[in-house]
């Protein structure tokens, strides 16, 4: 099943804060505390007007599972990337990290 990536959109905001403060997703951050929504939504309007950060919705067959996010700091591109609960444990992980590598090409994203 092919892997898609389109850009992050307005729209994406709670999606993307159902995703964050999905139990599993915080385990990995440092922060490991419900996100508040307010909180969420500031990060999300940065995030999406940055010109040094890229964020994209991962698709299977055009159906949201995941993001990935590319971050730069300091001319390094900084990856951060999540599955949705249901799609874990089928090794789309690596397949987007893989994937993810054409894009920037295509898109000539740079640190």
């Amino acid at each position: 099943m092919p892997i898609t990536f389109r850009n992050v959109q307005e729209e994406d905001c709670n999606l993307l804060f159902e995703w964050r403060n999905d139990e599993g997703v915080r385990k990995m951050f440092f922060n490991s505390n419900l996100i508040l929504y307010k909180d969420h939504k500031d990060w999300f309007c940065d995030r999406i007007h940055s010109d040094f950060a890229q964020m994209f919705i991962v698709l299977l067959e055009g159906e949201p599972i995941g993001q990935i996010r590319i971050d730069i700091e300091n001319e390094n591109g900084i990856i951060s990337f999540s599955i949705a609960h249901n799609y874990r444990g089928n090794g789309y992980g690596c397949r987007i990290l893989t994937k993810i590598l054409d894009v920037v090409k295509d898109k000539r994203i740079k640190g």
